[in-house]
């Protein structure tokens, strides 16, 4: 006889006040510090509005601009040392460059840039464009002739890379690794575009 199911996962907690959340909720991040707070529309608001919380969080915006000229070309990359060809780079305001970090079997990986290489990132398109702290500029330069980036929103950037953790299979990740990836770029044409908003 089959066990009855267990139905719905019970909402999420708003890591700030505990306050139940549906899946698709808001996002903060606390300068200075790693990781992402899932929170309440509530606390979005209150912790994300101008002089609250000592400037410490900031709100996670839903924008998502894709485009060529948002991609890195092959010298690029080589000055970068990126062991991969996805990556994403992130202005750290507390420490007052960009940041990148890469995909792996393990997480997200932090790129060791040297200063030539923050300089060389500082004057690309991709991180003139973004807010500092809560967008991420994502690369996927694995096509030569067909090089795309992508600014997100930062939860985008690391649900990317989770993905990629939970499919990888191998050495070089396997096939559900690649679908994850094609159908999380999917995703960011189609948000790009303005057809859907990111869940």
């Amino acid at each position: 006889m089959a066990s009855p199911s267990a139905g719905p996962a019970p909402p999420s907690p708003c890591e700030m006040c505990a306050a139940p959340m549906p899946e698709e909720h808001e996002h903060l991040v606390r300068v200075g510090m790693p990781g992402i707070l899932c929170v309440c529309r509530a606390c979005r608001l209150l912790l994300s509005a101008e002089g609250a919380g000592h400037g410490k969080f900031k709100a996670v915006p839903d924008r998502w601009v894709g485009g060529r000229e948002l991609s890195l070309d092959d010298e690029q990359w080589m000055r970068l040392g990126i062991p991969v060809r996805i990556a994403f780079f992130v202005v750290d305001s507390s420490r007052g460059h960009p940041v990148g970090f890469y995909p792996s079997p393990g997480g997200a990986i932090e790129a060791e840039l040297d200063d030539g290489s923050r300089r060389d990132l500082s004057a690309t398109a991709g991180i003139g464009m973004l807010e500092p702290d809560v967008e991420a500029w994502l690369v996927d330069g694995r096509d030569r002739d067909a090089a795309t980036g992508w600014v997100v929103p930062l939860n985008a950037a690391y649900e990317l890379v989770a993905r990629l953790r939970m499919a990888w299979e191998g050495f070089t990740g396997g096939p559900r690794a690649r679908a994850a990836l094609e159908a999380f770029f999917e995703r960011a044409r189609r948000n790009a575009d303005g057809n859907a908003r990111p869940v």
